[in-house]
């Protein structure tokens, strides 16, 4: 998934377990540290916030459907 600045100076790819992935910065924006620090900033926490959900959303499908039938998983070897 990816997360992208207001005006498209930033973009961030992010992977659902929350691994930085490509960034790509506009020419625009490399001038102004100030500005570049903001955008980094709010870009990256929308692109974690993203990834969490879709993390938390998997994790909970896959306990929806409960624990598979693995031998002597209840502790005991038959």
């Amino acid at each position: 998934m990816s997360e992208t600045s207001s005006i498209n100076w930033l973009k961030v790819m992010l992977k659902a377990n929350q691994i930085i992935k490509p960034i790509d910065i506009d020419d625009e924006l490399l001038s102004d540290k100030e500005q570049l620090k903001d955008y980094f900033k709010v870009t990256i926490n929308k692109a974690i916030e993203k990834a969490t959900i879709i993390n938390k959303t998997e994790i909970a499908a896959h306990a929806k459907n409960g624990i598979p039938n693995i031998p002597a998983i209840d502790g005991t070897f038959k």
